[in-house]
């Protein structure tokens, strides 16, 4: 993959990219190389500022929907949401995960391959299980559950720690540098307009989906409406459409009425 303009010659990368201290870049998806055309275009998106880490939240969320949904295409034969906000089709865990290999591995992008591999099968296996617990803690409910030999609490699994750590490979060596390629042809002024536009769509989005699910988990109990943002999560977002949004969504822990407050 090349930029018209940036990348038509690796000379001009080394010449781009001088003051940097790599002498060689063996191939155009060098993460230094890249980020030295950012500073000299002095663009909205260097190396790994916020900016850049919103940019792969999102891309890494719409990535991790994009390989669930084919692979249950493929066992199954159905097309299921894999989402996890209400208006947009992102998996926060993918999001997260994405974001937090991106801060680690960017740091181990010169380490031997094996380190990278194992790296990500940590990370990987961390956000499952601390996204499971907060799921279940704060909304009563789970999204996955593992049961074999090798799962941890039944939320995450040794067994795709591996797919894990792959993954983690081909996003330092493929996803990262081609995002970041991606972001090098918005210009500086409208990248920043978009992101901050974004930001706050984001914003309100997760807002509306956490009162949308503590919603529906009240409705699991009792129905009645108390507040108006309650009347407003049940004309919005009633069990039907929240259950076609979450099929793997499962309530755990649910409340007797008489232990409802």
């Amino acid at each position: 993959m090349f930029i018209r303009g940036d990348f038509g010659h690796f000379s001009k990368m080394k010449c781009i990219a001088k003051n940097s201290p790599e002498k060689s870049y063996p191939h155009p998806f060098s993460i230094t190389a890249i980020e030295a055309i950012e500073r000299n275009r002095n663009h909205f998106a260097i190396g790994l500022c916020p900016c850049k880490l919103f940019w792969i939240f999102l891309f890494s969320g719409a990535f991790g929907v994009i390989i669930e949904t084919v692979y249950w295409l493929i066992r199954t034969g159905r097309i299921e949401s894999r989402a996890t906000f209400v208006w947009a089709p992102l998996n926060m865990v993918y999001g997260v995960g994405g974001v937090l290999m991106t801060v680690v591995l960017y740091y181990l992008r010169k380490h031997p391959l094996p380190a990278v591999l194992a790296a990500g099968m940590g990370i990987g296996c961390l956000v499952e299980f601390f996204c499971s617990l907060i799921q279940e803690s704060v909304f009563s409910s789970v999204s996955w559950q593992y049961s074999d030999m090798m799962d941890i609490q039944g939320r995450t699994n040794l067994k795709y720690a591996f797919f894990w750590g792959i993954l983690a490979v081909f996003w330092l060596k493929i996803m990262l540098p081609s995002i970041s390629l991606i972001l090098l042809k918005i210009p500086k002024k409208a990248g920043k307009t978009v992101t901050a536009i974004l930001c706050i769509f984001m914003a309100i989005n997760f807002g509306v989906t956490f009162f949308a699910v503590r919603r529906w988990a009240e409705r699991q109990i009792r129905a009645d409406q108390r507040f108006e943002i309650q009347r407003i999560m049940d004309r919005w977002f009633p069990d039907e459409y929240m259950e076609q949004q979450f099929p793997n969504l499962r309530f755990v822990h649910v409340q007797t009425p008489n232990q409802y407050p």
